[in-house]
């Protein structure tokens, strides 16, 4: 065994390995304690806001949408209304005020290059900073999403959650555009190095993502078609229909579209659609639907949280990739 001189066990370099995640992740969660605990407050304001008026609308029966002194229409209007404006854009929010600042500020003050040269190490420095902050708007977001369900549950239609500005809003898809927008901060302020230009990078990138996400949401898997129940005919040339097939939890289908066809699933042409009610009632004409089944609700969560976990690795991997590669 060979023995090392007291200088060449100095300049020995460190491997990084010395510093537990632990103290890490503790230390990155202390450096940003005010951040976070101002999206917790901000978290915690609106779970009480839709705690308060949830309870008092859930045993208001039909006083809600009634007319008189009685009525608590002006309460769930003005509640449903900030939360229609607020909830959408939380996940910009995380982006905007923690990831863009959380990589961006520590690099413009000088105080990262500080910290690339102790024990932690660059990669685990920015990972310490990142997840535990990712697994905190994480779970903020899941809550707010479930209690956002409960608050609106006996007001809403069951295939309200479908509609394109509020299936966002679900537990698992909310969770992911949060995490998503927080990786995306976290890139685009270890690329720019400045914390303003990177905030607002985020904003110019994170909005359209969300919005680009709501023509292909309905066709992560291919949708079905069946033939209407109780297909009626008016005299001006309306049709009317009952959905069908609801599945075990209550969740109705997504109906995409709806046309007037024959039996054998042809739709009509043209000239066929202006025939009088009479014909087709008498020629069988029935009412097809594409659909989503609502027994697909709960998948297509799933799918949406997935492809927005793995787009989340890959824009922290980026940034990774972009610190490792930077001037020290």
């Amino acid at each position: 065994m060979t023995a090392l001189s007291p200088a060449a066990a100095r300049s020995k370099p460190v491997t990084g390995a010395r510093v537990p995640w632990r103290r890490l992740a503790a230390a990155a969660l202390l450096q940003h304690k005010a951040t976070l605990t101002a999206c917790a407050a901000f978290a915690v304001l609106l779970a009480l806001a839709m705690a308060v008026t949830g309870l008092i609308l859930h045993g208001s029966g039909t006083d809600v949408f009634s007319v008189g002194p009685h009525s608590l229409w002006p309460l769930y209007n003005g509640t449903e209304t900030a939360l229609k404006l607020v909830l959408p854009l939380m996940p910009v929010f995380a982006g905007l005020f923690l990831g863009a600042p959380l990589v961006a500020r520590e690099i413009e003050t000088g105080t990262a290059r500080f910290a690339w040269v102790q024990d932690a190490g660059r990669t685990r420095w920015l990972l310490a900073s990142v997840v535990p902050a990712a697994l905190v708007v994480m779970v903020i977001a899941a809550g707010l999403g479930l209690e956002y369900r409960w608050w609106l549950a006996p007001l809403a239609v069951p295939d309200a959650f479908w509609v394109e500005r509020l299936f966002a809003l679900n537990p698992l898809p909310f969770a992911g555009w949060t995490v998503l927008s927080l990786s995306l901060g976290v890139l685009l302020g270890a690329t720019i190095h400045r914390t303003v230009p990177a905030m607002a990078a985020t904003l110019a990138c994170g909005l359209p993502a969300m919005y680009v996400a709501l023509a292909w949401r309905r066709n992560y898997l291919p949708p079905l078609r069946t033939a209407a129940a109780d297909a009626t005919f008016s005299a001006r040339g309306g049709y009317g229909y009952s959905v069908p097939l609801t599945s075990q939890s209550g969740q109705r289908p997504d109906i995409l579209s709806s046309a007037l066809g024959w039996p054998d699933g042809r739709l009509l042409t043209a000239a066929e659609l202006r025939h009088p009610p009479a014909w087709f009632r008498s020629h069988h004409v029935q009412v097809w639907l594409t659909y989503q089944p609502g027994s697909r609700f709960f998948l297509f969560q799933l799918i949406e949280f997935g492809w927005l976990a793995l787009l989340s690795a890959f824009l922290l991997a980026a940034a990774v990739l972009v610190i490792r590669r930077g001037a020290s």
